[in-house]
């Protein structure tokens, strides 16, 4: 069960006020990890490589699990509450690891339908994001 803490101020659900810490538990359905560098190498005349690197950078692609009702709800409150680039701390794998704090560089988020029921709380849909960590 993956944990996602932020502080709400987007699509708030009731009960909640804006900028308060919520912790929000989900199953993370996919999870990569990558590492992104910015370097440059050069070659001299002889044949000897230079490389200077500049800064190495962490991301991750997330696919949450379907959701609908009230996790449905709460899955939109984290996703508004974060689109700005707000920093937020993520813990994919529970007691065994430590926290991570990142912040989010997609553009949006799509619902992606999973599952139709025949209602917008009753039907399943699963939603990705990607994040830069911190």
């Amino acid at each position: 069960m993956g944990t996602f803490t932020y502080t709400a101020s987007e699509s708030l659900r009731p009960g909640r006020l804006i900028g308060d810490l919520v912790s929000f538990d989900i199953q993370v359905q996919d999870a990569r990890r990558s590492r992104q560098v910015q370097k440059e190498v050069a070659t001299s005349l002889g044949g000897a490589i230079e490389v200077i690197k500049h800064r190495g950078e962490v991301t991750w692609s997330i696919t949450f699990e379907p959701a609908n009702g009230v996790k449905l709800l709460q899955l939109r409150e984290f996703l508004d509450s974060t689109e700005g680039g707000e920093p937020f701390s993520m813990d994919l794998y529970g007691a065994q690891s430590e926290p991570v704090n990142v912040k989010r560089t997609d553009d949006s988020y799509t619902e992606e339908p999973f599952m139709r029921i025949g209602g917008e709380l009753l039907d399943w849909f699963t939603a990705s994001i990607q994040v830069i960590e911190l």
